[in-house]
């Protein structure tokens, strides 16, 4: 084994473990442990979780207390959900900037030819829609939502037949491979 597929078996054991604790205090100071062992990316890796994280929390949060206005409710407990849902996203986000995806699936030449096949076309995904939103800045004047509407009409309307064309010609490649045994 390797570090990162040992790094992966420790995030795994943390990951079960802090969902079975409800004890918000230990919860808490699992999350500072969390922080100081990423001091180096700590704002970093703060920032990019709490805007991943702040919306479903909030919704969540506000949804729950709007139940309150109907039955009791235990504030603890939405408290304590945000804590553990911050708390293990963080932890994977953190996760994932130590560890190398391919030296974790080393083990298995096809998990590495999945994840090598599914990196490279959110990297051709990312890139298309980057020359979408340039191209769409470049021939829009003066944008309004209507435009914008159809430009993100046609954009989804590339991307739907572009992963249904590639799909198809991805699973050919894979069947003759002999990546399925059916």
């Amino acid at each position: 084994m390797n570090r990162d597929q040992y790094l992966f078996i420790i995030y795994l054991f943390l990951l079960v473990l802090f969902t079975s604790i409800h004890n918000i205090w230990y919860l808490l100071v699992a999350m500072v442990s969390i922080f100081m062992l990423s001091y180096k990316n700590l704002k970093y890796l703060f920032i990019r979780v709490s805007k991943t994280v702040w919306l479903s929390l909030l919704v969540i949060s506000l949804s729950y207390l709007f139940m309150g206005l109907f039955k009791e409710i235990k504030l603890s407990f939405i408290v304590l959900l945000n804590i553990r849902v911050f708390l293990l996203t963080f932890m994977t986000f953190a996760m994932l900037e130590r560890i190398n995806i391919f030296n974790l699936l080393a083990f298995s030449k096809r998990l590495t030819s999945l994840v090598t096949l599914s990196f490279s076309q959110i990297y051709i995904f990312q890139r298309t829609f980057v020359e979408f939103q340039m191209g769409y800045a470049s021939r829009t004047l003066k944008p309004t939502l209507a435009t914008w509407l159809k430009s993100l009409n046609a954009t989804l309307f590339y991307f739907v037949n572009k992963t249904l064309h590639t799909s198809k010609d991805i699973s050919l490649g894979m069947k003759s491979r002999g990546f399925f045994n059916d």
